[in-house]
């Protein structure tokens, strides 16, 4: 895997204020410069009084040069203001491009949990609908808090149950379900945490706090490019949990046929880590999260997606993942992962000589 390093999220942020700052700063001097102008032909208008007529013609009447500053002025700020008209309507965030969590949208995964011998595992096997019912502005944090149902379809009777993401600042973070895997979690006291939400659905003014010092990782932060990273925060332990990096961009055949697909991955802590693969304007398309030692592994792959009232059916060839270190090759291991390509090892010596020589994880 790539480790490259990028300008921190919130010094790119920080940038765009300055700009901002400054943008705003000349725009607000062409205005001033615009309004005196206008007032004084408007008092120019006023003077009738013939002993007045040659005071008329020195104030009044400007020269070519005042004449032309004056257009120039005029004119760059108009240009000004066309410009923050289409700014407002070209930047939106970037979120609703990339992932659509707008109400309406819906995917189908089928779902997996593997256990017991790794040659041989104990396979549960079920399928879920993932519907978004409702979203709503979150003042306070300057996002938007999303609903989502999962329905399961087959394979189980749980009842449908609601889960919550945030969008913020072209990220998105998931704040309570099976997906959020405690990243959503903030410490209280030396050893205590509260989740996100309280009873009600709530932010709990801890997490607020804690997000607006930027202390909580991010699942999702767009636009994703190659060799990007983001979820470092203040609190992250030194073995990066819940810090995604990008792996690579359609660099396995386990994506979205036509569109760009990115391989992301974090560790999760006590030896396991997830892998997502994540196709623009569709959202993930596969998931693993797997345990190296005690072998234990949940997958997900996603088999339909209705977004914006059209349906798109997949056939994905199930995602595999790299060995986590040349030990994991050992027994049925070889057999089991791949190359971070995709492609199978032929042999025990295929795999530990791949491991030897190549930097992944």
């Amino acid at each position: 895997m790539v480790h490259a390093t990028r300008v921190a999220f919130l010094v790119r942020w920080e940038k765009r204020a300055l700009r901002r700052v400054h943008f705003w700063s000349m725009v607000s001097s062409y205005f001033v410069d615009a309004t005196l102008v206008s007032f004084r032909m408007i008092s120019c208008r006023n003077i009738a009084h013939p002993l007045a007529a040659g005071a008329w013609r020195r104030l009044c009447l400007p020269s070519r040069d005042r004449k032309g500053a004056v257009l120039r002025s005029c004119a760059t700020f108009a240009l000004c203001m066309f410009a923050v008209s289409c700014g407002s309507l070209r930047a939106p965030d970037a979120t609703s491009s990339w992932y659509p969590l707008e109400p309406g949208n819906s995917w189908i995964y089928q779902q997996e949990a593997l256990t017991g011998d790794l040659a041989h595992p104990d396979v549960e096997r079920w399928t879920i609908e993932e519907k978004i019912i409702g979203s709503a502005k979150v003042p306070e944090v300057a996002g938007t808090l999303v609903t989502k149902t999962i329905t399961v379809l087959t394979g189980s009777a749980r009842a449908p149950f609601e889960t919550h993401l945030l969008i913020r600042e072209n990220c998105v973070y998931l704040l309570d379900g099976p997906e959020a895997n405690g990243a959503s979690d903030v410490p209280v006291g030396p050893t205590g945490s509260v989740s996100a939400l309280d009873g009600a659905n709530h932010i709990r003014p801890e997490y607020r706090g804690a997000l607006l010092r930027r202390d909580v990782p991010a699942d999702f932060c767009f636009p994703i490019v190659k060799g990007d990273r983001w979820g470092r925060v203040a609190t992250t332990s030194p073995a990066d949990e819940f810090v995604w990096e990008v792996a690579g961009v359609n660099s396995d055949p386990f994506g979205a046929p036509g569109a760009d697909t990115f391989h992301v991955w974090t560790p999760l802590g006590s030896g396991e880590v997830m892998d997502r693969w994540f196709a623009k304007g569709i959202g993930v398309m596969q998931e693993v999260e797997e345990h190296h030692g005690t072998y234990d592994e949940d997958r997900r792959r996603l088999l339909s997606a209705t977004i914006h009232g059209k349906t798109q059916k997949f056939e994905l060839k199930p995602a595999r993942t790299v060995p986590f270190d040349g030990e994991e090759c050992q027994g049925p291991g070889w057999h089991h992962f791949a190359r971070s390509d995709g492609s199978l090892f032929e042999s025990l010596a295929d795999c530990t000589s791949y491991m030897a020589t190549t930097a992944v994880k």
